[in-house]
């Protein structure tokens, strides 16, 4: 927490710099704390996020780490993409959003080599998975079903904001992969389930 007011509240680029560079908050992003506890969880992600809106073409270099083709800056946050805490989940795509946006080829190269397909593929799944919940709760159409369908629609529209958010930010190659898992992962299954019959309806 300290840490991140600290990186917050910094103006001058030699300062941002120093801390950035010291390879202390690579340390720090790489231990395995214990994310049971939900508190730990939100500073954690607080001090990434606070390091990502710090990130350009020179600084991000304090995280990549070429030798071993690694950015555990990114593939450490990813991991609570589906977090059970709302803020939290926003706060990863902010981090992802500001990785993307660097313009340096080898993070590039990294992203999409590494981290695109698992990633979007994982965030695909779950938008199709709230579109089945989604039908679900419309099926039932009651009064005790408004404030799960509220919270779903809520949800789902921040995963589709997210990805046009990505559409608008990163380089066609990236688009490309998150356009294959759309379509393939859950525009077609979509389309396909609507005009298959299912085997009850066989029966």
């Amino acid at each position: 927490q300290t840490l991140a007011i600290m990186l917050q509240n910094l103006q001058n680029n030699a300062y941002i710099y120093y801390m950035l560079s010291q390879n202390h908050l690579n340390s720090l992003i790489t231990h395995k704390f214990d994310f049971e506890d939900e508190e730990l969880v939100g500073l954690y992600i607080s001090l990434v996020k606070t390091i990502a809106l710090k990130l350009d073409a020179q600084t991000v270099q304090f995280f990549f780490n070429k030798r071993v083709n690694d950015m555990p800056l990114l593939t450490e946050i990813i991991k609570f993409f589906a977090n059970s805490d709302r803020n939290a989940r926003i706060a990863v795509r902010t981090i992802t959003l500001q990785v993307f946006r660097v313009d340096e080829p080898n993070v590039e190269k990294f992203v999409l080599d590494r981290c695109a397909v698992p990633y979007f593929s994982n965030l695909v799944w779950f938008i199709r998975e709230e579109c089945t919940k989604l039908d679900r709760v419309f099926a039932t159409a009651s009064t005790k079903a408004t404030g799960e369908l509220e919270s779903l629609a809520a949800e789902h529209l921040d995963r589709l904001f997210y990805l046009s958010d990505v559409f608008d930010t990163c380089k066609p190659p990236m688009c490309k992969v998150v356009y294959e898992q759309m379509l393939f992962k859950l525009l077609l299954p979509r389309a396909v389930a609507g005009v298959v019959p299912s085997e009850q309806e066989d029966m």
